[in-house]
């Protein structure tokens, strides 16, 4: 019986994490990476670049920026992929914080990717409308923000910069 009890309450757990992050983003499902290979080529990124991600899902786009001399932030509702991230992600130049990303305030960052639901993406243009510098770069997956005209898509990737249409 106590095993049947312990498997019951990991799928209670790891079940409710994800409802919450799909109520409040998306649910975790990682982008390719052919794809975000060929937008990190694109962003040229410099060594001290500030990266945020809007849901980090297991850290793979915070590494591979990490990797190229970013300072990588990410934020993740769900407490189980979180958990995958930060142990894969313990590396310098890599935080991965568990929290809602709708509650932080991404003003320091340079260039912030997200990979949302259709519904938020209005949501996410906005707050980052208000809160990123002029000349941040704002990169989605899959889905483009209503309202703000993309300068580039490339590889499912659709690359915005703040303050310029």
């Amino acid at each position: 019986m106590p095993i049947q009890f312990f498997i019951l309450l990991l799928i209670i757990v790891v079940g409710t994490g994800f409802i919450i992050s799909g109520l409040k983003g998306a649910i975790w499902v990682p982008a390719f990476s052919k794809d975000t290979d060929a937008a990190i080529k694109q962003l040229k990124l410099k060594p001290g670049t500030k990266v945020y991600e809007f849901g980090c899902g297991d850290g793979r786009f915070l590494r591979k920026v990490a990797a190229k001399g970013a300072f990588a932030t990410g934020y993740e509702i769900n407490p189980f992929v979180w958990t995958i991230a930060w142990l894969l992600s313990r590396r310098k130049n890599v935080k991965v914080k568990l929290g809602n990303a709708w509650d932080t305030s991404f003003g320091p960052a340079d260039v912030v990717f997200a990979f949302l639901m259709p519904k938020f993406m209005e949501q996410l243009g906005t707050k980052l409308n208000k809160e990123l510098k002029p000349g941040s770069i704002v990169l989605t997956y899959a889905y483009p923000i209503p309202n703000m005209e993309h300068y580039l898509l490339k590889n499912n990737c659709y690359f915005y910069r703040i303050g310029k249409s």
